[in-house]
């Protein structure tokens, strides 16, 4: 299946949810089922995408922002992330979880977590379903301050991640941390 998003408006907005979540106290529950704002499973051929000089605008998800999953041929370009910075955290911008072959481009994010991160998976589910995230090129963005990790693989990654490739990029993080990689084991079993 061959999907392209395209929208009769500029921004994309989670406004019901942000707005109620920052009306009062934020509760276990409510940060346990925040939705991610735009997902897509399973899908060969997909684009997500603005236009330069009028790029797409994604804004205010309570949790991972757009999420393509077990997908191919991905191009993803020309987009304004932005996501909550206050007392939520975990809104990442691009997350890329078991895909191949995408292209993720021109993008502006100014988020709380990961800009742009590669995932495979969690745990066993990822190593039964051995989907990695291979072939991949991140190119021309930027990070504004603020976010944790810009560029991250990881951590959910159990299903690998191999010939990633990132140019051009830009990260300026009020936390001092750019790049990372991670894993879900325990301290004491790395």
């Amino acid at each position: 299946m061959h999907v392209s998003v395209f929208l009769l408006c500029h921004t994309v907005v989670c406004q019901q949810w942000s707005s109620h979540i920052r009306s009062g106290p934020t509760t276990a529950r409510q940060i346990a089922s925040r939705p991610k704002l735009l997902e897509f499973q399973f899908v060969t051929g997909l684009a997500v995408h603005g236009e330069p000089g009028a790029p797409l605008t994604l804004k205010d998800s309570p949790f991972w922002t757009l999420t393509p999953s077990y997908s191919q041929n991905i191009h993803v370009h020309d987009l304004v992330i932005l996501a909550p910075m206050d007392r939520i955290g975990n809104t990442d911008g691009v997350n890329l979880d078991s895909c191949r072959n995408a292209v993720v481009e021109n993008l502006r994010i100014n988020n709380s977590d990961d800009g742009v991160c590669m995932k495979s998976g969690l745990d066993g589910f990822g190593m039964n379903l051995a989907i990695p995230t291979e072939n991949v090129l991140v190119r021309n963005i930027t990070c504004t301050a603020g976010g944790r990790c810009g560029f991250a693989i990881g951590s959910e990654m159990s299903g690998g991640v191999r010939n990633v490739t990132w140019v051009y990029c830009f990260a300026v993080s009020s936390v001092n941390m750019h790049a990372c990689m991670r894993d879900n084991l325990p301290a004491d079993q790395r």
